[in-house]
């Protein structure tokens, strides 16, 4: 091989050898890149040679098992990756020499535990152990002062080292997927500067107390554990942001001083046994999404902050939900009671002891919806008889109504102002305004933003103020069987499609539709035509 001396990277990735070559000539050299050679297994000596050396990329050699002791000669190395190799069980002693190493990347080795020397590593910042089969940590870990990063999530560590607690600069700490790892050490509570700590499927029993002393900790996730209860030191992490303790053991009440974290915009307690959320809840002014799905012993909720924008809460015992008229960003909502008699549930805006709210159909991360299914779906056709006013939903987009035969009415309707899609069916003896149930009116209402309509099999005979929806671009008519007249020209309409109405006699004028690009019509016997139109039919 020759090359220049003067070459600064050399990339032999996805190579068929066995042996990397000498190295000595290429005094130069700094970025070596031997990733995906798998049928690597030796590294030659020379690489010591590599004064200049800052990246080496060693990632998916499967058949590499260590390195050689003069690895320690590169006194510029900067990154050191090993990620996928395999059969890689051994660091050299040497590899505390690399006093300029920042990351240390061993992702998916084979490494049971690493060198005592590992703590002379002065400027390392990133250690990666992901999935890998290291069983301890060294003591000295906690001498590597500059270390930000410590990932070892998925790893066989069965336990944290004391020392850990000397790693002040220490930002980030994985360890989810630890199941080996049963008790955390006090210690923990010394890393003054941890944002992030990701402790889930771990199989520890209690946090310890020290926790609170993270003071810029933003993002714990304590999600599918074993630990039965927070300490009450939670409440002096006035940083936090998210806390993520689902599918854990939780049981019990949360303490009080939730209430102080007046940071925190995220909290998921679902398919835990708490009992009981203290009303300090309301005090968190910056929360936004509160998830409780699944907490069968949870009996009310208290006073919930106005900042909440998503809101998640299922149990078989849920009897109360406090006032959330003051919520006024609400955009994804679901309560379900999934109890013997969801009418007991008090506070959805109407009065107790007549129907609940039981199908306003659509949750997802842009729409309000509040859910809570009738006990008996059988009893679906004929629970829902009045919804509450929805004027206040400001941020509503879509709203679905369906099987509600007995409906009635909808309050504040026309105050949508973010509506884009509305969709009825199967409500029989519904209307929008105080006239006649058998003529909708949307002409007094202010569904400007309103792209897409469908109704389907409803009991009426004319809609009028269609020809006032400005923005609308779909509309689906269906299986209205007394339906007559749609009223009005369409101005904006891009699609037309109406299906089996019988009696309708007159369509809206769309010759001077300009957007108009497709109309279908079937099955409507008195219109006297029916088919499919596009704008490149002749």
């Amino acid at each position: 091989m020759e090359v220049g001396d003067s070459l600064a990277v050399l990339d032999l990735s996805s190579c068929k050898i066995s042996r990397t070559p000498n190295l000595s000539k290429y005094t130069n050299l700094e970025r070596l890149i031997l990733e995906d050679c798998q049928k690597l297994e030796k590294i030659d000596g020379t690489i010591g040679n590599l004064k200049r050396l800052k990246h080496l990329n060693l990632n998916d050699c499967y058949r590499l098992q260590d390195l050689p002791e003069e690895i320690g000669y590169l006194k510029a190395l900067q990154e050191l990756f090993l990620r996928g190799c395999a059969y890689f069980s051994t660091l050299p002693a040497s590899i505390g020499d690399l006093q300029s190493l920042a990351i240390l990347e061993l992702s998916r080795v084979s490494i049971v535990r690493l060198p005592d020397t590992i703590g002379r590593l002065q400027k390392l910042e990133r250690l990666s152990l992901k999935y890998s089969n290291i069983k301890r940590l060294p003591e000295t870990l906690g001498d590597v002062q500059s270390l930000v990063e410590l990932d070892l999530t998925q790893s066989k560590l069965a336990q944290l080292p004391d020392s850990i607690g000397r790693l002040t600069k220490l930002e980030s700490l994985g360890l989810g997927g630890c199941l080996k790892i049963q008790k955390l050490p006090d210690s923990l509570g010394n890393l003054g500067s941890l944002s992030q700590l990701d402790i889930s499927f771990t199989g520890f029993l209690e946090l310890p107390d020290s926790i609170g002393n993270l003071k810029e900790l933003k993002m714990l996730d304590v999600s599918n554990c074993r630990e039965r209860k927070l300490p009450r030191s939670i409440g002096t992490m006035k940083k936090l942001e998210i806390s993520d303790a689902r599918n854990s053991d939780l049981q019990g009440e949360i303490p009080t001083e939730i209430g102080r974290l007046s940071r925190l915009r995220r909290l998921d307690l679902s398919s835990t046994s708490i009992c009981l959320l203290p009303w300090t809840i309301s005090q968190l002014s910056l929360l936004e999404a509160l998830w409780l799905v699944n907490c069968n012993k949870l009996e009310e909720l208290p006073r919930l902050p106005a900042s909440l924008t998503g809101l998640r809460c299922a149990s078989v015992i849920l009897k109360r939900i406090p006032d959330l008229s003051n919520i006024r960003n609400l955009t994804n909502v679901a309560i379900l009671n999934t109890g013997e008699d969801p009418t007991k549930i008090l506070g959805l805006g109407i009065t107790p002891g007549t129907d609940v709210i039981p199908w306003v159909d659509y949750v997802c991360t842009r729409n309000l919806a509040v859910w809570s299914p009738c006990w008996d779906p059988s009893m679906l056709e004929e629970c829902i008889m009045e919804l509450p006013d929805l004027s206040h939903l400001k941020n509503l987009q879509v709203l679905k109504l369906y099987n509600c035969n007995q409906l009635a009415l909808v309050l504040g309707l026309g105050a949508l102002e973010s509506l884009e899609h509305l969709s009825v069916g199967l409500c029989k003896s519904l209307k929008w305004s105080q006239s006649r149930a058998s003529r909708w009116s949307i002409k007094r209402h202010c569904l400007k933003n309103l792209r897409e309509l469908r109704i389907h099999k409803c009991d009426i005979v004319k809609i009028s103020g269609l020809g006032e929806l400005e923005s609308l671009r779909y509309l689906k008519i269906s299986s209205c069987s007394s339906l007559k007249d749609l009223g009005p020209c369409l101005p904006a309409l891009e699609e037309l499609e109406i299906n089996s109405c019988q009696k309708l006699e007159h369509l809206p004028d769309i010759s001077n539709g300009e957007n108009l690009h497709k109309v279908t019509i079937q099955g409507c016997d008195r219109l006297g035509y029916s088919g499919i139109w596009t704008e490149d039919s002749s």
